[in-house]
């Protein structure tokens, strides 16, 4: 059985940033017959992340780091991503 492309995205953002809290949202039906993305699941996302691997690091490495996880699928499945990446300091300061 092949696997989603929401549950490939899950499955390597939970082993590598290791969240304390973490939502992926396809917004993909928002978007249906948007360019040449015609699929009703899989090609636009919202990801929101909170992970203690985002203590002192921008939010440009931040966004650089989840690139880099989700390569392959950027490169041929995934349309768009919307990124909140907060570190677990700024999450329990509460200053995101």
């Amino acid at each position: 059985m092949e696997i989603s492309v929401q549950a490939e995205i899950e499955k390597r953002l939970m082993q590598a940033l290791n969240p304390i809290k973490f939502l992926v949202i396809d917004d993909s039906k928002k978007h249906k017959g948007h360019l040449e993305s015609s699929a009703a699941e899989g090609t636009h996302f919202r990801i929101q992340i909170v992970s203690a691997l985002f203590n002192s690091v921008s939010r440009i490495e931040r966004h650089k780091i989840v690139y880099k996880i989700l390569d392959d699928l950027l490169k041929n499945q995934i349309h768009a991503l919307s990124l909140t990446l907060i570190s677990d300091n700024e999450f329990y300061a509460d200053k995101f």
